[in-house]
């Protein structure tokens, strides 16, 4: 038996991708492998349970699916030999199975989730101190057999999460609703990988019987389909956090008039805090909702509530201070969540940084979510928390919001850092976000790799090389043994949006600008600057002939799709440069300088109305219509602000052909008060000074961003 340190190496020789740091590994390169034949059979312990046998069944498909062989499954006992691949749960099985036949004693004294594997000619073994541990055994060695086929490496494996708790969260809320279907596969798939815990987070997508007319038309998830999911995440070791956003962020509810007399402020975002029917709606919602799911947890969220206290509960801001209008906020739910119905409450814990003076005097078993999305030296406020002695995990995000695609390289270093300062600072786990401001238009399957990364940083405590990582991803995920998808991927990801500095974001945020935006008046065009869409379109156009080796037909569509959106953005960009430099010319070359620009422009959009049925295509593809209208309309805005633009520089052709000046301004031009998607939120934004009284007002966050009136892209900067 030969021991081997490099973990490239052992990866390389066992064919084991996905098994982060393990604790101990061992590879019998002088020992033949255990061969999966005709003869080959899975076996549990007589008195092995539903949970075992689901295991088992796992990994009865995949080797099916890989080797073509449907291996059986029986209630067994004895030594591990005769060809057969053995689950034992110790402390129930030990007398069926012997110890020394397993060839290796698991120590005593190891966490929760860990598991033992053992690979030999003659026999196969997995053993674990719990049913969780024993399916992630199955997984891994699901793994094996994906890579190995039916020759499995000789190999020892003890293995364990540096993480207990490691989640998933998914944005519902923001005009798309993934279908139920897209979310047990979604859950499957997030359990092969060691997930084990899932939200959605929900603001009015969620279907109340006793108010019907809360979400309507909005695809909301319904009781059923709650229960349809909480069975599939039981079964597959994953507890389905119920998510309600109980503060902020409720303008789609508040704006309707059956619910407005909630609202905080006319801004109508939080939830009236100094208003008894504000906790008594909630208290009907829990009440309704929660009995669906089987968790400990609820999520009550309440991050961001911008006009908290400015309106109803004015008077008692001035009382107590905003900060203490958050605190009672919050015991208020507490009582309701907590007390009443029994749960354990998350919530976010952005709003402690602006009332830190505070976080002593709420109830120390809160689990905070400590969240932050961009690349940083040091999270050090995890140090806060934990010197607090608050519970907390740590939330990363996918960078797959307000983009065309994904901002892959910064949240490799968003997760990576995140998760190495939670762990070091004691979170109990790691909450992954992918969110959907403005929309959610980025299709599902592109944020894979980051939840995948954030997988595995939080199995293995964010020591896993990347080159590691990303050859692992191309084998086991893509099926891609060159890499050369995965680089192509990487390569977009990172012109999109750089690693470091404010403009990696603006880059990123600057491409949904440049495709709603309008013709002639483009913001986006200071960011994207000639060498930058050249760079961006370079690499979208090195997506294409690789898509034919994308085995996985959903993601090669979305993937195609979406390079294939980078692409028209940087068309327009480029086209509404053209258009600006004809309006330049003067004399004899302004007029044919102006046509050529006006026939780019009727090109373009010409090919507007095909690029919206694709984008139907592709959200229907994995989630509900919901509320597609609003992205489908963004499109049928910009084709007709197209007409508008060219109407316009068709007066200018007509101008310079007789010899009259053109406008070069473009002082005359009308853009009927068209604005795109980043103009849109701040100019939401913008309404809020008057609610609270004045700039000087506004919540901090908000303030920063609008220091920057000349960055189109700072609105959503946060979340």
């Amino acid at each position: 038996m030969t021991d081997t340190t490099d973990k490239a190496t052992r990866i390389e020789q066992a064919g084991l991708v996905f098994l982060p740091q393990p604790w101990q590994i061992s590879i019998y390169e002088d020992q033949p492998p255990f061969t999966l034949d005709s003869d080959t059979r899975i076996q549990i312990g007589p008195d092995a349970g539903e949970e075992t046998l689901h295991a088992a069944e796992t990994l009865q498909r995949a080797v099916n699916e890989v080797t073509g062989l449907p291996l059986p499954i029986s209630r067994a006992g004895g030594r591990l030999t005769g060809n057969v691949i053995s689950l034992i749960l110790l402390g129930r099985d030990d007398a069926a199975f012997s110890d020394e036949s397993f060839g290796f004693r698991i120590p005593p004294g190891l966490p929760a989730q860990y598991y033992g594997l053992r690979v030999l000619e003659g026999a196969c073994g997995i053993a674990a101190g719990d049913e969780a541990g024993l399916f992630y055994g199955a997984q891994t060695l699901i793994q094996l057999v994906q890579q190995c086929g039916r020759a499995l490496t000789a190999l020892r494996v003890l293995d364990r999460p540096a993480l207990a708790n490691r989640g998933v969260m998914l944005d519902v809320s923001r005009m798309k609703v993934l279908t139920p279907e897209t979310l047990a596969q979604t859950a499957e798939m997030f359990a092969h990988f060691k997930y084990n815990q899932i939200q959605l987070y929900t603001e009015h997508t969620y279907r109340f019987e006793r108010h019907p007319t809360y979400g309507l038309d909005s695809g909301a998830i319904t009781a059923n389909d709650v229960l349809m999911l909480d069975d599939v995440c039981r079964r597959n070791h994953i507890d389905f956090v119920p998510n309600y956003q109980a503060l902020g962020h409720q303008r789609e509810l508040l704006e309707n008039p059956k619910y407005a007399h909630l609202a905080e402020t006319d801004w109508r975002w939080s939830f009236a805090t100094d208003s008894d029917e504000t906790f008594a709606f909630l208290d009907g919602l829990f009440g309704e909702m929660l009995p669906n799911f089987s968790s400990d947890y609820v999520n009550i969220d309440a991050d961001e509530p911008w006009d908290m206290g400015r309106g109803v509960s004015k008077a008692m801001t001035a009382e107590i201070g905003s900060g203490r209008v958050y605190l009672h906020h919050i015991k208020r739910l507490y009582d309701l969540v907590v007390k009443k119905h029994g749960r354990t409450m998350m919530m976010w814990a952005d709003m402690f940084w602006h009332y830190g003076d505070l976080i002593g005097e709420f109830p120390d078993d809160i689990v905070l979510l400590d969240w932050w999305y961009e690349p940083k030296e040091r999270y050090d406020t995890v140090d806060v928390l934990a010197d607090a002695k608050r519970r907390f995990y740590v939330c990363p995000g996918t960078g797959s919001w307000m983009t065309l695609f994904p901002r892959i390289e910064r949240s490799i270093a968003n997760i990576q850092g995140f998760v190495r300062d939670g762990v070091a600072a004691g979170a109990e786990g790691m909450l992954m976000t992918d969110w959907g401001d403005n929309g959610a238009f980025q299709m599902f399957s592109l944020s894979r790799y980051a939840f995948l990364w954030a997988a595995e940083c939080a199995w293995s405590g964010a020591v896993t090389p990347l080159d590691d990582f990303d050859r692992a991803f191309s084998r086991l995920v893509l099926r891609d043994l060159s890499g050369q998808q995965l680089a192509a991927i990487r390569k977009l990801g990172t012109v999109i949006a750089p690693d470091t500095g404010h403009a990696g974001m603006q880059r990123s945020f600057a491409t949904v600008a440049a495709l709603w935006g309008d013709p002639l008046v483009m913001e986006a065009t200071e960011v994207l600057t000639p060498d930058v869409t050249a760079a961006l379109r370079e690499a979208a156009d090195a997506i294409f002939p690789l898509l034919d080796t994308v085995r996985d037909p959903g993601f090669r569509h979305d993937l195609g799709f979406a390079a294939a959106q980078v692409a028209f953005a940087c068309d327009q960009v480029d086209a509404n440069r053209r258009a600006r430099a004809a309006l330049g010319e003067t004399g004899d070359k302004a007029a044919g300088a102006l046509a050529d620009a006006i026939a780019t422009l009727q090109a373009l959009q010409n090919r507007i109305p095909a690029i919206m049925q694709e984008f139907e295509t592709r959200w229907l593809a994995h989630a509900r219509h919901s509320q597609i209208e609003v992205n489908l309309q963004r499109y049928a805005d910009v084709y007709d602000q197209y007409s508008r633009a060219i109407a316009w520089l068709e007066g200018q052709r007509d101008a310079a052909q007789a010899g009259q000046p053109v406008d070069a301004d473009l002082s005359t031009y009308d853009t009927g008060g068209y604005l795109d998607v980043h103009q849109t939120s701040r100019a939401g934004l913008e309404r809020l000074i008057d609610v609270v009284g004045g700039y000087d007002n506004l919540p901090p966050d908000i303030k920063g961003w609008l220091a920057r009136p000349e960055d189109p892209t700072t609105v959503e900067a946060a979340q």
